[in-house]
């Protein structure tokens, strides 16, 4: 059933991906530009508090996606924002287990172009968690879920963001996209006394940047 849950998100958002990609071709004129991605990420996690547990990186993790827009402000200067699909999580050294669970992100980044190929953002986020956090034993063991609620978790996150990344014109309007982030958050997501966890992501987005102004 989760896993059918899991396909269910996935395909979903494949096809709107996929509605929207096509939408944008067909705009001769669009302004602004539609990146649908794939998330490649690490997460992981740090301890605040006297009684916090000690965290480490998770896995790669290869199981999200999500679409971006991008418009200009002023020249050079572009703001972006959209959902992306991914999965999260920590390792908590002190019960020897991994903590996973599946997220929708909305990033809001401010963009300079430093050239019409490479730019640098900064800009914030806020993430909610979806479904159950799934804990996998690091020494080996079957994989048990329980609600945010039971485990003293907040579903919900928000943080700073800093990227840095390229697009690659392929043809005119059609561009390479891919783009490197580092995500800290600045909400504890314990809600246990005296325990505090941060999470922060490495974050790597890859896709195809369509529309645009004139000349991208």
């Amino acid at each position: 059933m989760i896993r059918k849950i899991k396909s269910s998100y996935l395909s979903t958002l494949v096809g709107v991906v996929f509605t929207v990609s096509v939408f944008a071709l067909s705009q001769n004129a669009l302004a602004f530009a539609i990146i649908p991605v794939m998330d490649i990420s690490y997460s992981t996690g740090s301890g605040t508090g006297d009684q916090s547990p000690s965290l480490g990186l998770s896995p790669l993790f290869f199981k999200g996606g999500g679409l971006l827009f991008e418009n200009t402000v002023v020249n050079g200067v572009r703001l972006e924002w959209g959902a992306i699909y991914m999965v999260r999580g920590f390792v908590n050294n002190s019960v020897s287990s991994r903590f996973d669970f599946y997220s929708m992100q909305f990033p809001l980044t401010v963009k300079y172009y430093v050239n019409r190929a490479f730019f640098i953002g900064l800009g914030g986020y806020y993430a909610h968690g979806m479904g159950n956090v799934y804990m996998n034993p690091t020494s080996g063991g079957d994989t048990q879920y329980s609600t945010y609620g039971d485990l003293g978790l907040s579903a919900d996150d928000f943080g700073l963001l800093v990227s840095m990344g390229t697009k690659l014109n392929l043809v005119p309007r059609i561009a390479l996209f891919m783009d490197v982030r580092y995500l800290y958050g600045l909400q504890n997501i314990s809600n246990i006394p005296g325990v505090g966890i941060r999470l922060a992501d490495y974050q790597a987005l890859v896709g195809l940047r369509f529309g645009g102004e004139k000349g991208d």
